[in-house]
This record gives structure tokens, sequence and C-alpha cells, in this order.
């Protein structure tokens, strides 16, 4: 992944490697290298994937209020789906959280499934959700 405009380390994606369909429908998928940009003025995150951008746009959409950064909604296209791009998109969102200082608010159920799933990531809920999500 090659991650531009937020200035945080570059992750790279493991090419080949196996992952777990996102849907959890236990498929197995590769990795497909994606382009994720900061488009601060639209208040999202944007995926592009190398090679095919005619293939469309993976996002994260969010708001700020105050030092919390509320994710209210993540869409990848039909054709791109079922690749791990959503996962990817989010964790580069939350990587920026964190450099940022900013604690998060999911209201988009596939973010707070993929906090759950990585938790790792729960430090960054904003105070009052700092319990596992869900309970």
């Amino acid at each position: 992944m090659l991650l531009t405009g937020i200035g945080l380390p570059v992750r790279q994606p493991r090419m080949g490697a196996e992952r777990l369909h996102p849907a959890g429908r236990g498929a197995e998928c590769a990795a497909m290298p994606l382009t994720i940009t900061h488009n601060a003025a639209a208040f999202r995150f944007e995926g592009v994937p190398q090679g095919s951008p005619a293939r469309g746009l993976a996002v994260c959409s969010y708001r700020r209020s105050g030092d919390v950064l509320v994710l209210h909604h993540t869409e990848v296209p039909r054709a791109l789906q079922g690749q791990g791009l959503a996962g990817e998109l989010v964790q580069a969102v939350l990587d920026w959280a964190r450099g940022e200082g900013l604690r998060v608010r999911p209201t988009c159920s596939y973010v707070a499934a993929y906090m759950q799933r990585h938790t790792a990531t729960l430090d960054l809920l904003e105070s009052d959700r700092a319990k596992p999500l869900g309970t």
C-alpha cells in the first residue's frame, strides 16, 4: 500500500498473502496493492487499486468532533470487494488517527467490526467507548 498525503510510514502488502474474506465467509483472497490518500477537503480517505483505477474508488468517510474522529461510512465498489481493501483502508485511517492523537468513534458497522477483530486498535476508542465493542 502506498500512503500519500498523511505523513505516515508506508506499509507494504504481502503479495499473495492469504486473508479471510472481509465478510467473514471464509474465502481466501490475495492482497491487492492499494494507493491510499487523505482527501481532507472531502473528509475521507480514498483507496485506488494500483494499475486499475478505472475499477473504482474505495472510501472511508469521517467527520471531526473536537479530538474525536467519527468514522461513519466505508464503501468498496462491488468489483473490488473480497480483496481486503476495506481493511487496508480502515487500518490506514486508524494509523492516521493515532498519529494525530485523535480518538475514534466507529459509527460505521464495518469499522466497529474491524476494531473488534483487531484489538490493538481498541485503545483509540473515545474514553466512554474504551470497553470492547458489543458489550
